[in-house]
């Protein structure tokens, strides 16, 4: 009864990590679709890329504050958050990159900017995770 009572507590305790972990994993596979030369399958607009950032600037307010409260609920909800937020995120720069009134030098501009902010997101995550 004694190990069942700390494998349900210990099993409670890593709910948070084991989703921040698969989170992390998830944006990794999303980077490398991103970073893949296929086209995106439509394009949209930048203002549609640029209405993401409300989404990234919540995401990152609630890891910030998961990673300061360290309570489980809080990192399962910014696993689940942030997983949402980057994809995206992601999704949205590379369907706006590819909108044919965007020039050559701006989408490489705009592809590498959103793979820099999915990287230095994967970090936040990362320092959340050890915290």
């Amino acid at each position: 009864s004694l190990l069942k009572t700390v494998k349900a507590v210990e099993d409670e305790a890593t709910k948070g990590t084991r989703a921040l972990e698969a989170t992390i994993e998830h944006i990794r596979q999303e980077l490398a679709v991103f970073s893949s030369p296929v086209l995106p399958a439509k394009v949209s607009t930048p203002e549609d890329f640029i209405r993401m950032t409300k989404g990234i600037t919540m995401a990152t307010a609630k890891a910030v504050a998961a990673g300061n409260s360290c309570r489980q609920e809080d990192v399962i909800a910014t696993a689940n958050l942030s997983r949402r937020a980057i994809a995206d995120m992601l999704r949205a720069c590379k369907e706006a990159a590819y909108h044919p009134e965007v020039s050559a030098d701006v989408r490489q501009r705009a592809l590498r900017f959103g793979k820099e902010c999915a990287d230095g997101y994967l970090e936040l995550l990362e320092h959340v995770l050890v915290v």
